[in-house]
């Protein structure tokens, strides 16, 4: 991760269930068992609060982590990421889970930029650039066979996050980012998430569903969020 962060704060990143490394426990999933995977390495760490940052996929997570367990946040910011259910949730991307790498690199593309469907009528060199480089992520992710079995389950509990009856019960001082060009998590239904948090703040960055990480600018931002107060203060989410 090409980021700031680490120089500020102690990060902690890892792998949610049935990826990488990490466990694939038997059943079905839910947004639920991934939130409490997060508690059961804030504990086996030994960290009682912390500040959490979830993107895409791992700011659904942070949103049950944070209504589900509010003692153990001090702040959160949550970046490319919806609410679900009635409030209008992220892209289906389960739709491209039988595509080959190429098909869903070029699909992943148009939805999480809208720019890219321009990109390829005014600068087809620079579009396929982007799309090779976007093959050989897909194609490299689907080389772990714990990858292949694991995120199709995740999948299916993404399919089924529904934040909205829980949002109430996220006290802690929130920041919801959003990407103007964002298709996977729009606009309209990341304002609808901070718009519906008790105690949120609503940025918007230039970019697509990777903006967090494309240009310095959001990290700065963050950074100077949380070295200043209320996010420097302990216990934020009685």
């Amino acid at each position: 991760m090409q980021s700031a962060l680490p120089a500020q704060f102690d990060v902690v990143t890892y792998e949610p269930r049935g990826l990488g490394r990490s466990d694939a426990p038997p059943g079905l999933w839910s947004m639920r068992d991934y939130a409490d995977d997060a508690v059961s390495l804030l504990d086996t760490l030994q960290i009682p609060q912390a500040l959490v940052l979830g993107e895409s996929f791992g700011g659904m997570t942070a949103l049950h982590l944070a209504a589900y367990h509010p003692d153990r946040l001090r702040g959160l910011a949550v970046m490319a990421a919806t609410a679900g259910g009635a409030a209008g949730r992220s892209y289906p991307i389960e739709e491209w889970l039988n595509l080959d790498a190429e098909a869903t690199a070029l699909a992943a593309l148009k939805v999480q930029d809208q720019r890219f469907r321009q990109l390829l009528r005014t600068d087809p060199a620079a579009a396929a650039a982007r799309l090779a480089q976007r093959i050989a992520m897909e194609t490299a992710f689907r080389a772990c066979p714990a990858n292949a079995a694991g995120y199709p389950r995740l999948l299916q509990a993404r399919a089924g996050h529904d934040a909205v009856p829980v949002l109430p019960q996220i006290s802690c001082p929130t920041i919801v980012m959003a990407g103007r060009h964002d298709n996977q998590a729009s606009f309209a239904a990341v304002k609808w998430l901070s718009d519906h948090l008790p105690k949120a703040e609503f940025w918007v960055f230039d970019g697509g569903h990777g903006f967090g990480f494309a240009t310095p600018d959001p990290m700065a931002r963050l950074i100077a969020a949380w070295t200043a107060a209320p996010y420097s203060d302990q216990e934020n989410c009685e």
